[in-house]
């Protein structure tokens, strides 16, 4: 049968959730920012209760497929009507009494945290069984994946079990939740506080959202409390606004316990009310059946194993390599705020569902990534600009232009812009394609540069090289209508030797530094002088061969885990079509290891 208070008369609203503290463990310079119960019901505050109402009522059309660096849990603020009624029922209740009545099926609970039943814990005894019975339902399912781990930690440290339930109506077992004060994580740590206590946060790793390392950090911020205050009651207060304020409350109103400081008008309600929760929490979690959640599917403890990978590897490209669903992983490794192992790290800890760590290091070398351009329409509104665009998609300006065809920035509202983005997809090469990728590697063409003479024709040209007009016109960027003008220079892509000029006169052919840049004349030509460092060289016909002078050697670059040609390209500030050319690639799929050959720009 299900138990009841007496306090049920005093729910008279239709939903009142559970407010989250998003304000919780910020440094002390900041709490008087949250003493006012006027700026907590103007939405200052998220609740996981809240952002369940929400996302069961209001899922977009998009969030069924999520990309590994996107929260799937945003948390609306909380309405200022519903904050409000909270707040009056809570003080229809009248004072806030340590003194509660002690029975004997609290006892039987066997908490090692010290419990009381007094009004306030009664009511949300009643909030949580009734109008939230299947939020919190939903909270103690979630509570099966890492409680047992937290119950350990928290043991180990020599605290209360108990605590546990802390993170439970912090975030509701959410490790990515986070509220709109910027708390993050299963313990909903500020920035400040997380670093106080060890944890990173970067643009790349956000470790609040990691369950055991915020764990570790929670317990030694409990611990701190608790042997400043000596009371529990009063940490836990003190965890919630800061251990400062509640320091100097005790002071300014001589109070000896926390319900003594939550009778005077001093503390927000958010803290007020936080030790009642944290109870009520407690208490029905311990025996849920007696309080009519006799039918919760607990989940399973998360369960792992690690592996090493290197710098910039994507949990896409592990995803494939391991043969795992991308969600998993992504589940596993929620700190990544953006999917990619962060720069300046040579190895780092992956965790990966148990029994496919190894063939991390088995697979992880064979996958490669294909980068493709798409665009999505924009439609241009009436008072929309080229910046405003831009800094929507995170584009640049003459990405943009170029991408419309655009040689101003003139936008005609209605008309469609073609927005560009890319996509990177990853696939497992077979050990065909591996050796057909390396040995491509190997094989580099010859680059050679032909000076136009007056009256040449891109055919002409083609058929003097064993080539054709239209890979010249690629090669050079020509348009159809483009034509040649002499003295321009095209740049020509080669096999092998280069082919003698056909009919009259040979013309010399000069090899420059590894037989990569080739210049070729007429006989007869006029040099002009000692050519440059990295200059193309004018020959003369003589008896004699003169030599080019030489170039710069070309660059080995090794494909590490998570590039793309793209990226290697704007890495070495190069074209990636001629990365491509030079590497003999057919299509944008590296992998890693492969060794590609980078030449400086002439």
């Amino acid at each position: 049968m299900r138990k009841s208070t007496s306090l049920s008369r005093l729910l008279l609203v239709f939903c009142m959730p559970l407010v989250w503290s998003c304000a919780a463990h910020q440094s002390d310079s900041t709490q008087s920012q949250l003493t006012s119960d006027t700026s907590f019901a103007r939405g200052q505050f998220s609740s996981p209760a809240a952002s369940e109402a929400a996302s069961s009522q209001e899922k977009s059309p998009e969030s069924g497929a999520l990309s590994s660096n996107q929260d799937d849990d945003l948390s609306p603020t909380e309405s200022e009507a519903t904050a409000r009624q909270e707040i009056t029922d809570l003080k229809k209740l009248g004072t806030w009494d340590e003194q509660g009545k002690h029975t004997p099926d609290l006892d039987a609970l066997h908490s090692d945290f010290p419990l009381v039943l007094n009004p306030q814990v009664e009511y949300y005894i009643n909030l949580f069984q009734n109008q939230q019975r299947k939020i919190f339902a939903s909270w103690l399912t979630r509570s099966g994946r890492y409680v047992p781990m937290m119950r350990q930690r928290l043991a180990e440290a020599g605290l209360p079990q108990d605590l546990v339930y802390l993170s439970m109506i912090e975030s509701g077992f959410k490790p990515n939740a986070f509220s709109t004060a910027s708390a993050v994580g299963l313990w909903q740590f500020m920035e400040p506080s997380a670093k106080r206590f060890g944890l990173q946060v970067n643009s790349y790793v956000d470790e609040r959202r990691d369950p055991v390392l915020s764990t570790k950090a929670a317990i030694a911020y409990l611990h701190d409390l608790h042997s400043q205050f000596d009371n529990w009651y009063m940490a836990i207060a003190a965890y919630n606004a800061g251990e400062g304020r509640i320091s100097n409350g005790l002071k300014k109103y001589n109070c000896k316990n926390f319900w003594d400081l939550a009778e005077e008008d001093y503390l927000a309600l958010e803290t007020k009310r936080y030790v009642p929760q944290l109870i009520a929490a407690i208490i029905i979690a311990k025996s849920p059946k007696a309080y009519g959640f006799d039918d919760i599917q607990y989940e399973k403890p998360q369960v792992y194993e690690t592996a090493s990978v290197p710098t910039g590897t994507t949990l896409a490209a592990v995803a494939v390599a391991t043969n795992t669903d991308a969600e998993v992983l992504h589940d596993l490794n929620r700190q990544l705020s953006k999917g990619v192992v962060p720069p300046g790290v040579s190895n780092y800890e992956l965790k990966l569902p148990v029994g496919s760590a190894h063939l991390v290091a088995a697979n992880l070398p064979r996958v490669h990534a294909t980068v493709s351009t798409q665009f999505k329409d924009h439609v241009i509104g009436a008072k929309d600009t080229i910046t405003q665009i831009c800094a929507k998609y995170s584009i640049n300006k003459i990405t943009l232009l170029k991408a419309n065809n655009l040689h101003k920035a003139k936008l005609v509202p209605g008309n469609i812009l073609r927005i560009p983005y890319q996509t990177t997809q990853y696939a497992l090469l077979s050990d065909k394609d591996l050796k057909q990728l390396a040995d491509s590697a190997k094989k580099p063409e010859d680059v050679m540069v032909h000076t136009v003479k007056a009256g040449e024709t891109l055919e002409q040209i083609a058929s003097r090289y064993g080539t054709s007009d239209k890979k010249i016109a690629g090669w050079n960027k020509l348009t159809a209508k483009q034509r040649l003008k002499a003295g321009q220079q095209l740049t020509l892509f080669v096999e092998d030797e280069p082919m003698e000029a056909k009919g009259a006169d040979k013309k010399l052919v000069a090899k420059a530094s590894g037989g990569k840049a080739v210049v070729a004349k007429e006989k007869g030509a006029v040099g002009k002088g000692p050519a440059e460092k990295g200059k193309d060289l004018t020959i003369v016909a003589t008896k004699t061969k003169t030599p080019a002078p030489k170039t710069p050697e070309p660059t080995l670059y090794q494909v590490k885990s998570g590039d793309s040609l793209w990226a290697i390209a704007e890495r070495f500030n190069l074209d990636p079509a001629d990365l491509k050319k030079w590497n003999k690639l057919e299509s944008n799929a590296i992998s890693p290891g492969l060794t590609l050959i980078i030449k400086s720009k002439s």
